[in-house]
Protein backbone atom coordinates (compact mmCIF):
# COMPACT_ATOMS: atom_id res chain seq x y z
CA UNK A 1 0.00 0.00 0.00
CA UNK A 2 1.45 3.11 -1.12
CA UNK A 3 1.25 6.17 1.54
CA UNK A 4 -0.76 8.71 -1.00
CA UNK A 5 -3.31 5.76 -1.00
CA UNK A 6 -3.81 5.45 2.63
CA UNK A 7 -3.76 9.31 3.37
CA UNK A 8 -6.74 9.29 0.44
CA UNK A 9 -8.55 6.78 1.53
CA UNK A 10 -8.13 8.24 5.62
CA UNK A 11 -9.26 11.44 4.56
CA UNK A 12 -12.16 10.00 2.33
CA UNK A 13 -13.51 8.10 5.75
CA UNK A 14 -13.40 11.41 7.77
CA UNK A 15 -14.59 13.23 5.51
CA UNK A 16 -17.95 11.16 5.36
CA UNK A 17 -17.91 10.52 9.42
CA UNK A 18 -16.95 7.15 9.01
CA UNK A 19 -13.56 6.74 10.49
CA UNK A 20 -14.23 8.16 14.06
CA UNK A 21 -17.80 8.48 16.08
CA UNK A 22 -19.17 11.75 16.32
CA UNK A 23 -18.34 12.77 19.85
CA UNK A 24 -22.21 14.11 20.06
CA UNK A 25 -23.27 10.86 19.23
CA UNK A 26 -25.25 9.63 22.51
CA UNK A 27 -25.70 6.09 23.12
CA UNK A 28 -23.61 3.42 24.11
CA UNK A 29 -20.38 3.70 21.79
CA UNK A 30 -19.45 7.08 23.63
CA UNK A 31 -19.56 5.75 27.16
CA UNK A 32 -17.86 2.36 26.07
CA UNK A 33 -15.02 4.49 25.09
CA UNK A 34 -14.89 6.71 28.17
CA UNK A 35 -14.75 3.09 30.43
CA UNK A 36 -10.72 2.95 30.20
CA UNK A 37 -10.46 6.40 31.54
CA UNK A 38 -11.34 5.76 34.94
CA UNK A 39 -13.26 6.87 37.43
CA UNK A 40 -13.09 10.89 37.80
CA UNK A 41 -11.01 12.57 40.47
CA UNK A 42 -9.91 15.87 41.85
CA UNK A 43 -7.57 17.46 39.81
CA UNK A 44 -4.87 20.11 41.16
CA UNK A 45 -1.25 21.12 40.84
CA UNK A 46 -0.82 19.48 44.16
CA UNK A 47 -2.05 15.62 42.78
CA UNK A 48 -0.56 16.62 39.63
CA UNK A 49 2.80 17.03 41.37
CA UNK A 50 2.56 13.57 42.94
CA UNK A 51 1.76 11.84 40.01
CA UNK A 52 4.65 13.11 38.01
CA UNK A 53 7.03 12.46 41.18
CA UNK A 54 5.83 8.79 41.31
CA UNK A 55 6.46 8.65 38.16
CA UNK A 56 9.87 9.89 37.89
CA UNK A 57 10.53 7.83 41.13
CA UNK A 58 9.59 4.31 38.86
CA UNK A 59 10.43 2.03 36.45
CA UNK A 60 10.72 2.84 33.16
CA UNK A 61 8.69 1.30 30.89
CA UNK A 62 9.28 1.44 27.32
CA UNK A 63 5.87 2.57 25.05
CA UNK A 64 4.30 -0.01 23.65
CA UNK A 65 2.95 0.72 20.02
CA UNK A 66 0.10 -1.11 17.94
CA UNK A 67 0.85 0.19 15.14
CA UNK A 68 -1.15 -2.24 11.98
CA UNK A 69 1.07 -3.57 9.98
CA UNK A 70 -0.13 -1.66 7.00
CA UNK A 71 0.78 1.35 8.12
CA UNK A 72 4.29 -0.22 9.13
CA UNK A 73 4.44 -1.39 5.28
CA UNK A 74 3.81 2.09 4.30
CA UNK A 75 7.36 3.49 2.32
Amino acid sequence: MQRRDFLRAFAALSAAGLLLPSRFDAGPATTTMLNPLGQPQAFDYAWLKGQARALANGVSQPPVSHIPEAVKALD
